[in-house]
């Protein structure tokens, strides 16, 4: 719904992240785009000289970390287990998310997989309903 990248997953617990980065090797060409790919070195260098814990496909790292955000080429996650902790961290977070995407039903106000780019005409880019904005000032 936005020109924003997926920057925070939520995994579950036993979820092996291993398949993820294997379904993502695809992408491999990423880093032939010269300021993505330096990204991704930058941020590989930063976290081996801090002695910091990630997974690299050679085109993504994943690093477990609380926050939301990512630098470009870096996506954070968390492990869950119960799925009120989402909803509690979503919550909290709620004025630093663009959209959320889940297919779970107990995730108020989620997006399905697939239609992020999509959006309907009351969808708005971070809430606000742009037109009532505007027409409020006239």
């Amino acid at each position: 719904m936005g020109c924003r990248n997926v920057t925070k997953l939520y995994i579950p617990e036993a979820y092996d992240l291993k398949i993820l980065l294997g379904v993502l090797d695809k992408f491999h060409t990423l880093n032939q785009h010269h300021k993505y790919g330096n990204n991704v070195d930058y941020y590989r260098t930063i976290y081996l000289m801090n002695q910091i814990t990630f997974l690299d496909n050679g085109v993504l790292l994943l690093k477990e970390d609380p926050s939301i955000a990512s630098p470009v080429g870096v996506v954070f996650y968390e492990r869950y287990s119960e799925i009120g902790y989402i909803q509690q961290q979503l919550a909290l977070h709620s004025e630093k998310i663009q959209c959320i995407v889940s297919t779970d039903p107990e995730i108020e106000g989620s997006i399905v997989p697939g239609s992020t780019q999509e959006p309907m005409p009351w969808d708005y880019a971070d809430g606000v309903d742009t037109i009532r904005f505007l027409m409020e000032f006239a």
